[in-house]
């Protein structure tokens, strides 16, 4: 698992292709991240499915709950499916911005 710190947010991006190794990897390095923006991009997993994404909602609440952002990359799945919870994106660069936009909801109180 590649963990890098960016300007605004760490990036948590996987290296095994398969969901189930990621998670258990990921439980590990959220707890010593949770205090951060997360952007987890998970473009390489080849069983990235909606009910595999729906697995990150208990994190990604816990993260909203610490007012962080919790930012999932996502390629070839639907979207609608996935619980609205759990925010996902396409892309990296769309993960970036709906980071900001987030920001910018707290900062204005909403």
């Amino acid at each position: 698992m590649l963990v890098e710190k960016k300007k605004n947010y760490t990036l948590i991006k996987s290296e095994s292709q398969n969901f189930e190794i990621f998670l258990a990897d990921f439980n590990t390095v959220y707890n010593n991240q949770k205090q951060n923006h997360l952007i987890v991009d998970l473009s390489i997993i080849n069983d990235a499915t909606t009910e595999n994404i729906n697995k990150l909602l208990i994190l990604s609440a816990q993260s909203k709950s610490l007012k962080k952002s919790f930012v999932v990359v996502v390629k070839n799945i639907d979207i609608d499916l996935v619980s609205e919870k759990i925010t996902c994106t396409p892309t990296l660069l769309e993960a970036e911005d709906t980071l900001e936009m987030e920001e910018m909801e707290r900062d204005l109180g909403f």
